[in-house]
């Protein structure tokens, strides 16, 4: 990822292609932490989190709060990266304008969704509407 005046260019990993994005459609879609490898076991910064979740079977009430808060910031991340590395590879595969802001819309609503869930509601919420989505965090 290389930033140069308004855009950042990313390099597809499949292509080699360049792809540059605005800066500020860049911002929309993460508001987290930009990870190119967003999956918990390749992150040791959640790897033990999500193991401890899955060991308790997903009984968030054994977590204690500052848990509980990493693991829906996680789920968020993971949720931001897959959504906007899906539209890194729809600029790669389609020069048409109308289809890439067509795809940024819908990409973008169900952010704001899932933002909203992050917001108010618990682990299982959250993980209900990534499942919704085709997004599984965990």
């Amino acid at each position: 990822m290389m930033t140069e005046n308004k855009y950042i260019t990313f390099v597809s990993t499949l292509s080699g292609t360049e792809i540059k994005v605005p800066v500020e459609v860049f911002r929309k879609f993460i508001t987290t932490d930009y990870e190119p490898q967003p999956y918990w076991y390749h992150n040791p910064k959640y790897k033990k989190l999500i193991e401890k979740y899955l060991d308790l079977n997903g009984d968030e009430d054994k977590l204690n709060e500052e848990e509980k808060k990493q693991i829906k910031y996680y789920m968020l991340m993971f949720a931001e990266n897959i959504a906007f590395s899906s539209y890194l590879m729809l600029l790669e595969k389609t020069k048409n304008k109308m289809k890439q802001e067509l795809f940024m819309k819908k990409q973008l609503e169900m952010l704001e969704k899932i933002r909203k869930v992050y917001k108010e509601g618990t682990i299982d919420d959250l993980y209900e509407i990534c499942q919704e989505y085709g997004i599984d965090p965990i």
